[in-house]
């Protein structure tokens, strides 16, 4: 992760509850298997669910090229992406007062699509254990048709925050 902070991923609100540190950022990321993902489209903004795996400072995701994300995608327009880990309901006396204990990650930046067949089964793998440990070794691998029908992209993660909020109400 770079030095400074990029405005897109600054916190502003409450802002001693982020953070930018790789290890912060790692373990969100790793903590979790959905994240969303925004893009502008033709038609306007559009976000969604996707699967991912994290290995080193990159990660992975994977879709059906026909897909308008992974078209825009390999293009220079920024995406972002969004983590959300809810660890607990927080109840107060007043409904004012509710509130939930989670983590949040923001990361934005330019997704590059994978063509080396080798770092195209490897992000493959890094997606399946990240969601299902040990699966990659127990199921069949992609066949050549299958791969034909997934693109596998990378997102370097250069700009990213993320907000922690624990405690009582």
């Amino acid at each position: 992760m770079s030095e400074s902070v990029d405005p897109l991923v600054k916190i502003t609100r409450i802002p001693e509850r982020g953070s930018y540190k790789a290890e912060s950022i790692n373990s969100t990321f790793d903590d979790g298997y959905l994240r969303h993902v925004a893009y502008e489209s033709d038609h306007g903004p559009v976000v969604l669910t996707t699967l991912y795996g994290r290995h080193e400072n990159f990660v992975y995701f994977d879709g059906s090229p026909a897909a308008e994300m992974f078209r825009r995608a390999n293009s220079d327009v920024n995406i972002s992406l969004a983590v959300t880990h809810v660890d607990g309901f927080v109840l107060g006396r007043s409904l004012f007062h509710h509130s939930m204990n989670y983590r949040s990650l923001v990361a934005i930046e330019k997704a590059e699509k994978v063509t080396d067949p080798e770092e195209v089964m490897h992000g493959l793998e890094v997606i399946t254990e990240n969601c299902l440990p040990g699966r990659w070794e127990e199921a069949c691998k992609p066949n050549d048709v299958e791969l034909r029908q997934t693109t596998v992209f990378r997102f370097e993660l250069t700009e990213a925050s993320v907000k922690v909020i624990t405690g009582a109400p």
